[in-house]
């Protein structure tokens, strides 16, 4: 039986991943190879005479032909890295961008800086508004032990995942999980005028453009990108529904569809809110958006 090296897999690899169109091939043979011999994607340069054992070139190959099918890397491996963690992800959660990681920043900064007092840094209560994965939810407990977050989601499928990643960060006890539509549970559960902060990464593809996305975004779940038909359905609901469950003066820091900044903005300052802050994302558009209660 033919033996393969590290170097000869991965050629072959990113040829195969390569005639399937999938954009950048060499990155994902690494990856997943990387993956299977459970070992850093760097090791693997120095190791590239290395043979690969035959059980796990048969993993391999199996992964290979998902990959070429343009489902997600992540959701091959079942995880992805945020923040310098580890979150478990499938077919029922958005896969965490690089992008989302401002959005954490900013929660923190705020919190941390002048946005919120120092000494009730460990007061403060957050909510995560279409959790998904928890990747935010998570990242904010990790970050800021003592802080209370309460995440919700309409999936319970991505609640169920989002709990397991609250448990594997060491956060279960930091992070509870609502079910329901948006705001839903917390008024269920009496958290009116409970949060300094709310914030949300939530579906903004106008519902007009998802045929038009890539082959992985559409293995992502739908009811996690459709933002309506101009994008801006979940926004309104934030602006018009957010300041009865934030304290005075509280916060909304949400992720925008960077075409669509200007509009989010005003929808919030029609709702009573000042803009505290744009932030701009690694490719400078718009992708942050930070916004104050100022008629309570």
């Amino acid at each position: 039986m033919e033996t393969w090296n590290i170097e000869k897999t991965l050629a072959w690899t990113a040829q195969y991943l390569d005639r399937y169109k999938v954009p950048d091939p060499r990155c994902d043979a690494e990856v997943l190879l990387s993956s299977v011999l459970d070992c850093r994607r760097g090791v693997l340069a120095l190791h590239r005479d290395d043979i690969v054992p035959a059980g796990r070139l048969s993993v391999l190959k199996k992964m290979i032909v998902r990959r070429a099918r343009r489902e997600p890397v992540a959701y091959i491996l079942g995880y992805t890295e945020f923040m310098g963690m580890r979150f478990f992800v499938n077919e029922h959660t958005l896969i965490p961008r690089p992008e989302t990681e401002l959005l954490v920043e900013e929660v923190v900064r705020l919190i941390t800086g002048t946005g919120l007092s120092k000494k009730n840094a460990e007061k403060t209560t957050v909510a995560d508004v279409c959790t998904g994965s928890g990747c935010i939810a998570v990242s904010i407990a990790k970050l800021l032990p003592g802080t209370r977050v309460h995440a919700s989601d309409i999936s319970k499928d991505a609640l169920a995942i989002a709990g397991q990643n609250a448990v594997i960060n060491g956060v279960s006890g930091m992070v509870m999980l609502h079910h329901g539509d948006m705001f839903e549970p917390f008024d269920r559960e009496g958290l009116t005028g409970a949060f300094d902060i709310i914030v949300s990464n939530p579906p903004y593809v106008l519902s007009s453009e998802l045929s038009g996305l890539e082959p992985e975004l559409l293995c992502e779940p739908r009811s996690a990108l459709d933002g309506g038909a101009d994008g801006l359905r979940f926004y309104r609901q934030l602006a018009l529904a957010g300041k009865q469950y934030l304290k005075p003066r509280g916060y909304i820091v949400v992720e925008l569809n960077a075409q669509k900044s200007a509009q989010t903005a005003a929808l919030f300052t029609a709702a009573g809110f000042a803009v505290v802050k744009m932030v701009k994302d690694y490719a400078h558009l718009d992708r942050i958006l930070i916004v104050q209660s100022i008629h309570h």
